[in-house]
């Protein structure tokens, strides 16, 4: 399988996140389902299972091809670092993406 990340998308508000969230966990993208997770900001999301390769465009048209619509910004530095996925990605502010640093729980 090719590498995939889990990136951060803001929205103008909290209820467009919740939209966003309910109508992306679980919808095909590419092969792989993604799996969608709140982060502590009520109007951030973190999608996992988007190709790495993928550039910002790519991603908010398939988006909105989803029915996902609204996005205010689209952080694409988050890769994903472990089978826990896009809620563990969001629980470090690294920016790089490196791979040390298991906590053993």
């Amino acid at each position: 399988k090719a590498m995939r990340r889990a990136p951060s998308l803001a929205y103008a508000a909290p209820e467009g996140a919740r939209r966003a969230q309910a109508e992306l966990d679980g919808a095909e993208l590419e092969g792989s389902r993604l799996r969608v997770a709140g982060a502590q900001v009520r109007n951030r999301l973190y999608v996992g299972n988007v190709p790495k390769a993928w550039a910002r465009r790519e991603l908010e048209a398939a988006l909105e091809a989803l029915g996902a619509a609204g996005v205010t910004s689209v952080d694409l530095k988050l890769p994903i670092g472990g089978p826990k996925g896009p809620a563990a990605a969001g629980s470090s502010k690294e920016e790089g993406g490196g791979g040390g640093g298991h906590e053993g729980g």
